[in-house]
């Protein structure tokens, strides 16, 4: 019996746009009732000359290979406080789940030798000052690739707002001719994860255009057998121009050691893919195997050090007999420099245990901030 995925959450903050750019587009954007609130900022783009007719919300310019052009976002402090606004370029890319995201460029794997990072197109001016009531205008400077290239380079810019984030998506093309879109399967691969057995599909979007509404249908069977093992369909999944993500395959029951083969058809906004790839799933190593290596590699290195400490104390019994009895001074500078000695790393440890402390709460207020998005 088959199943289904359900589509995927989105953010309540950073709303999911759809558009028509020939085959269909989807782009995340900000809108003005989400961020005109008393207590935070807005922003807003200044529509500029090369910018495509009709899209008013975000960036989408049709500009010549090598030319610059210089864009403005204008952001509003509603709120009663002055604000400290941080402005990222990020590139497109489709996440773990399938779904269009927005990240910096060191996060980013280019596809193919044309793709080029948004990071390297666009730059922000960043951090931004803002008093309380007051607005000011934010410059964007943008320079084309070279090259002609066919499709869109995607991208965005991010505003954070302490706990919050305002994107404006940033799209790129020499021509406004569409492109079709093409989808390929590039590998399959089964992996274990804190116990778990977990298997990947390797989808890989080769051209510089979206693929959106994407329903797809997986079954997967012993290589030269008929019955089918496991099967699931999901629906809902994007990918942004020139990506790819690693398809989390859902699965009924673990797969046991040998060869299968998955079959996949993916249906499109507009086309449609069927693939088929063979794939090994490998033994396991145990967690308990794991636990065993672990202790073993532990023990030995203990018994490293217990010899090593064992030489240098005999050397050291050695030293002292040959020397004669130190005057009782040295003994008292000696137990001086050990208190001393003792109370400054008790002093260091306080303070980085403080730090490791704060750290922490920083990091898991930033965890919850994200989870709040979504």
């Amino acid at each position: 019996m088959g199943r289904t995925v359900g589509g995927k959450k989105r953010g309540l903050v950073l709303l999911l746009l759809c558009a028509i750019f020939g085959s269909g587009t989807c782009i995340r954007a900000e809108t003005e009732e989400v961020v005109k609130e008393e207590d935070s900022c807005s922003v807003e783009i200044v529509i500029p000359a090369v910018q495509r007719e009709g899209v008013k919300l975000y960036f989408d310019l049709t500009m010549e290979p090598g030319e610059e052009q210089s864009l403005e976002v204008e952001l509003e402090n509603h709120s009663k406080e002055d604000k400290m606004i941080t402005a990222e370029i990020a590139t497109a890319v489709t996440n773990s789940e399938g779904i269009v995201d927005y990240v910096s460029g060191e996060n980013r794997e280019l596809e193919g030798a044309s793709v080029f990072n948004m990071s390297d197109l666009a730059t922000v001016e960043s951090p931004i000052e803002i008093s309380a009531g007051e607005s000011c205008v934010v410059q964007i400077q943008v320079k084309m690739p070279p090259d002609f290239f066919e499709g869109i380079l995607a991208g965005a810019i991010h505003f954070y707002e302490e706990e919050s984030v305002h994107t404006i998506a940033l799209l790129l093309r020499n021509s406004e001719t569409p492109i079709t879109p093409v989808l390929e399967l590039s590998g399959v691969y089964s992996e274990y994860k804190d116990g778990e057995q977990r298997l990947f599909a390797n989808l890989h979007n080769t051209q510089g255009a979206y693929i959106t509404g994407m329903k797809m249908h997986t079954e997967i069977r012993k290589q030269g057998e008929e019955e089918i093992l496991d099967e699931v369909e999901e629906n809902q999944l994007q990918m942004a121009p020139n990506s790819n993500f690693d398809y989390q395959v859902p699965l009924n029951a673990e797969l046991e050691t040998g060869n299968y083969l998955l079959t996949m058809d993916v249906q499109s906004s507009e086309d449609i893919w069927s693939f088929e790839k063979e794939f090994t799933v490998k033994e396991a190593v145990s967690e308990t195997t794991e636990k065993d290596l672990k202790t073993k590699t532990q023990t030995e290195e203990k018994d490293l050090n217990a010899e090593a400490e064992t030489e240098a104390e005999y050397e050291t019994t050695k030293e002292s007999n040959r020397k004669k009895a130190s005057p009782v001074w040295k003994y008292v500078l000696a137990g001086i420099a050990v208190v001393a000695g003792g109370i400054l790393l008790f002093v260091w440890y306080r303070r980085r245990a403080a730090y490791q402390e704060a750290r922490r709460r920083a990091i898991e207020a930033a965890v919850l901030s994200l989870l709040r998005e979504f």
